[in-house]
């Protein structure tokens, strides 16, 4: 996308790829009366707050067929399977293909593709179907497209209130919620829930508006690690979202700035990975994989990438987390790691705790 009061982390030429993760893979806002009125789940205690477990990664032997970065990732349609959508490849071409992914034998195979090529969007399972949000490939758009079950052809199915890319997202019982990002032109503050992707409404306002955030949900709340500010310059700000209570904190800082990381949830421990310190390119990712406890707004090191990546799909899969493709500081990149939680054999190390009481 175009960037916003500093440089764009990686630069966009006009080249697309129709169906090019195929190839890739074969190896403002409705006003807040308007929110979807959506029991949340109740606030249990966080499960952090058990010893923090270390965890161990890999580079499986297998990798994509082509380099990919910034697709959206999704839960396949089996058990042990991811679906990846459209992504950046190599020449920062944008594509458009679907396609299935076995994280246990590294078989793959396509079966569709999104309406147009498409990169930097979020993804998110609602009512049983796959979505797609925003995002783009020469500037950003506010289409929501819908996967059927087949995983065919995507359709359009509604419009964001404007259009955004660079966007994080998580889903908490049956809403989505959308955080951080880019119109085109300013950053986009605003924090979007929807529970079907064809009405959205606004729910708080980030106290820091970033772009290219790693978002994660955790006891009912969704937080926010880092990003890249107005300024262009990356953050090490933590924010986190209460949904009941409309609001959105600032509660404290990672160890360092970092933009385009990746969070997952692995067996009820939220882990915060990957991502660069600068927006521009040719710096070597962050290897780091930090532990963080919600309720002591502490991080602690809990293991390290294989291969350090930047925007990469990220999600868990049967108590495992997957990291697919990402970024480089040559750029995208083909591998696939895995992430296993070591709780049995020792805890993270006590690591940076982050500078902000916590909320």
């Amino acid at each position: 996308m175009v960037p916003s009061g500093g440089p764009a982390p990686r630069p966009r030429r006009a080249v697309v790829v129709l169906l090019g993760v195929l190839g890739a893979l074969a190896g403002c806002g409705p006003a807040r009366d308007a929110a979807p009125h959506q029991a949340l789940p109740p606030r249990t205690a966080s499960p952090a707050r058990a010893p923090l477990p270390a965890i161990s990664s890999r580079l499986l032997r297998w990798t994509l067929f082509e380099p990919l970065s910034r697709a959206v990732t999704l839960p396949g349609p089996r058990a042990g399977q991811l679906t990846v959508l459209g992504g950046l490849t190599t020449g920062d071409a944008s594509v458009a293909g679907i396609a299935v992914l076995d994280v246990a034998t590294g078989a793959r195979y396509y079966t569709g593709a999104l309406t147009g090529p498409l990169h930097d969007a979020v993804g998110a399972v609602l009512e049983g179907r796959d979505l797609v949000l925003g995002g783009g490939a020469y500037a950003s758009v506010a289409t929501v497209q819908a996967v059927p079950i087949t995983l065919a052809r995507a359709t359009t199915i509604g419009s964001l209130p404007q259009p955004r890319s660079d966007a994080a997202a998580a889903v908490i019982g049956r809403t989505a919620y959308i955080v951080g990002g880019y119109d085109g032109t300013t950053l986009d503050g605003a924090v979007l829930a929807t529970t079907d992707g064809t009405r959205f409404s606004t729910v708080a306002s980030l106290p820091v508006p970033v772009r290219y955030p790693a978002a994660a949900a955790l006891g009912g709340r969704l937080y926010v690690f880092g990003g890249q500010t107005s300024s262009g310059a990356a953050t090490p700000v933590i924010q986190v979202i209460d949904p009941a209570t409309h609001t959105a904190t600032v509660i404290g800082h990672l160890p360092e700035a970092v933009t385009g990381a990746s969070a997952l949830v692995v067996s009820g421990v939220l882990y915060v990975l990957g991502g660069s310190t600068a927006a521009g390119g040719g710096i070597p990712p962050n290897p780091s994989i930090w532990a963080f406890d919600s309720a002591t707004a502490t991080l602690r090191l809990a293991g390290h990438l294989p291969l350090p990546v930047a925007h990469a799909g990220a999600l868990a899969v049967d108590g495992r987390g997957w990291i697919v493709g990402g970024e480089s500081e040559t750029g995208p990149v083909a591998t696939v790691q895995e992430l296993i939680p070591r709780s049995g054999a020792r805890t993270a190390a006590t690591g940076q705790r982050s500078s902000g009481a916590p909320q």
